[in-house]
Order: C-alpha cells, then sequence, then structure tokens
C-alpha cells in the first residue's frame, strides 16, 4: 500500500518538540526514539508483522530520513537537508514491478527499509502532484508540529489555527499593546 501525505506527517510527528500544554517542561518526546519503539510503532500500523526485527541501522536510517525531512521542510532551500535525503534515496532504492494488475513499488530488503523507501517515494509522489508544498511545520516556535495544509488557500501557517495561531496572535498583540 503505498504511503500517503498524511502517513508522511505521523512520520514526521514521531517526535514531538512542542512546549506547551501537557508537553510542557518535558522537553523532547520521540515515539520512535530506540529500534524496539520504531519497530513497535510500524507494527502498529500494519507496516511489519510482530515477528519482523529492527536493527540499529534501520533505527539510525529511519532517524536520519526523519531529521532530513523537517529540515528541509522548515527550510525549502536547505541544500545540507536536500543531499542528505538524496544520499539516504539511493541507500533506499525501490524498484517497479509491472507483473500484477498495476504497477507497484518493490524493495527487497526488510520491510523497515521498505517503509522507508515508500516514504521518500511518497515525497516524490508528492512534489510531482503538487502536494509537497503542502506539507508543513508549523510556524510557532514552541511547537513545530508537522501539518497537512487543508486551508483554502493553502496558505496555513499553523498546524491548528485555534491553537497555535491564537497563541502568535495574542503574543503579538500582547507586545503591541506593552
Amino acid at each position: 500500500m503505498p504511503v500517503t501525505g498524511d502517513q508522511i506527517v505521523e512520520f514526521l510527528n514521531t517526535v514531538d518538540m512542542r512546549q506547551f500544554g501537557h508537553h510542557r517542561g518535558t522537553g523532547v518526546i520521540d515515539e520512535i526514539g530506540s529500534p524496539p519503539e520504531l519497530k513497535r510503532w510500524l507494527r502498529e500500523r500494519g507496516l511489519v508483522r510482530a515477528s519482523a526485527s529492527v536493527t540499529s541501522a534501520e533505527h539510525r536510517l529511519a532517524l536520519r530520513l526523519r531529521t532530513s525531512m523537517r529540515a528541509l521542510l522548515e527550510d525549502r532551500h536547505d541544500r545540507q537537508a536536500a543531499q542528505e535525503l538524496s544520499e539516504l534515496a539511493k541507500r533506499l532504492a525501490v524498484s517497479v514491478d509491472f507483473s500484477g494488475s498495476q504497477p507497484e513499488l518493490r524493495r527487497a530488503d526488510s520491510p523497515t527499509r521498505a517503509f522507508l523507501a515508500e516514504l521518500l517515494a511518497a515525497c516524490a509522489t508528492a512534489a510531482a502532484d503538487g502536494s509537497w508544498p503542502l506539507i508543513k511545520i508549523c510556524a510557532a516556535e514552541d511547537c513545530r508540529w508537522a501539518f497537512y495544509d487543508r486551508s483554502r488557500n493553502r496558505q496555513g501557517r499553523w498546524c491548528s489555527t485555534d491553537v497555535c495561531g491564537n497563541r502568535v496572535k495574542t503574543r503579538r498583540y500582547r507586545e503591541r499593546h506593552r
């Protein structure tokens, strides 16, 4: 099953750097901070079987991929992040199988590497279909949550206008009226 834009966002949000609400003061929360946690995350989404293993190398690859994707989304002109993603893509090469009723991405390696390869392929597909610019990082400095911009004009800046947008606007208002 191909990876969707929402699944790209979900993967990006396996790290939570928000510094408000129930997360305040707790620092970074990483859902895939270890190989067993990455396996659990993949298994809960039906991406690997319970018997699958996740190696330390696959775990490091997943973290590098997530870090580089987030960096590129925060700064679409980040050459270092773009280069890192290009290098990771070479390591996660996919093939296309035309033998079935529809072309399908194939990966001969482990299920974990297959998911990471499909994640990169989904990014390329999103770039081709014009939806890549809709995957964004919240502009609120104390949030940085990834989100899929579903606003009418596609100019959304915050993961939630009711929460992050309101906090930013309120903070600006208070600063102007001091």
